[in-house]
């Protein structure tokens, strides 16, 4: 088998995985559990910036510490949920794209600055 055909099989392969992958994220019982993940974590964060103590901005209290590791951790989900929309959905060169939706605007603009 010559190298070009083998690429050409490797593309095929990779083609096809990334559309069952993209499929499989976009299917009906994954994206409502999803859904409801992501609020649940919009939720925790908004009550951790909420009763964060901004008079200790360096976070030397126990509870600035804990809420500054929730806001991480938060922060890398919120990163991750960017990422599996980019996959199921695309970028932005298609109809229907991540970066189609001004909500996702709104979501990678937060990612990207937080």
């Amino acid at each position: 088998m010559s190298i070009r055909k083998e690429q050409q099989d490797q593309k095929s392969f990779y083609l096809a995985l990334y559309l069952d992958v993209s499929q499989s994220l976009l299917s009906n019982n994954f994206y409502r559990w999803f859904s409801n993940f992501i609020t649940l974590c919009i939720l925790i964060n908004s009550v951790s910036l909420a009763i964060f103590d901004y008079h200790d901005r360096d976070s030397l209290s126990k509870k600035n510490k804990m809420i500054d590791l929730i806001n991480f951790v938060m922060s890398f989900i919120f990163l991750v949920e960017a990422i599996i929309k980019i996959v199921a959905m695309g970028f932005a060169l298609d109809t229907n794209t991540y970066l189609r939706d001004g909500w996702n605007i709104i979501d990678i603009a937060i990612v990207i600055t937080g």
